[in-house]
Formats: C-alpha cells, structure tokens, sequence
C-alpha cells in the first residue's frame, strides 16, 4: 500500500514586531520592496531609497538613501548609501557625498556638483 504524503501547512511569512501605539502614534516607517516584490528586511534594495521613517509630528523625514556618482572622464558609476533628512541643506547632502564619492579630491579647489533626481525614462531633473 502506497504512503500518501502529509500536506504541510505552508510557512507564514515572519511579521514585523507589534508597534507601540503610543510611542510611535506619530511616525510611519516605509519600507521598500526588492523589484522582484519580495519585503526587504535585511537585504539593501538596489536602487532609491532604503528605510524611511516619517515624523507627522514635525513634518519630517530621516532614512537612508541610494546616490550615484557619474564620472564622465572615466564613463563610469559609483554607488552609495548616506543617512538623509528633510532638514539637511542641498549643500549639507553635496559635502557629505562627495566625501564619500571622491575623498582624495575634496582639499583641492573646489569643485562643482550638481544633484539629479534621474528617472526611468531616462529624464533628468534638477
């Protein structure tokens, strides 16, 4: 007499620990989705933006963010990840990466840079 095999209950998906409703009544986090649409929970996504934690109170932002760095002398692209907030300058943001992008070329002259918000579509914006 042949066995016939047990249906195992599928595994639940792990849940994000209970949110302290007090605590947290006026923040949001977001957390992004890998472009296979699989939840990120420990694995950095490719590209934008990582983990953003929204503050309804003051009408501010803190996460970490995806950035890259176009080197048209030597056509080629560099990636990385800094901590952002919506009260950060533009220059603050500037300074930051370009410590990180290129470290040996900040103590020469200064140099101009330009952020880019580049969507799918290829269209850049200032």
């Amino acid at each position: 007499r042949p066995s016939i095999p047990v249906k195992q209950k599928p595994k639940e998906k792990e849940k994000p620990p209970p949110v302290n409703k007090q605590e947290n009544a006026g923040t949001l986090n977001i957390l992004s989705t890998l472009s296979n649409g699989n939840s990120s929970k420990q694995k950095i996504p490719a590209d934008g933006v990582h983990r953003i934690r929204v503050d309804f109170k003051d009408l501010e932002f803190h996460g970490v963010m995806r950035f890259y760095f176009q080197d048209k002398a030597a056509g080629n692209f560099a990636t990385k990840c800094i901590r952002v907030s919506s009260t950060a300058t533009t220059q603050d943001v500037i300074e930051t990466l370009a410590e990180k992008f290129r470290p040996d070329m900040r103590m020469l002259s200064s140099p101009k840079y330009s952020l880019y918000e580049v969507h799918v579509s290829g269209e850049r914006r200032l």
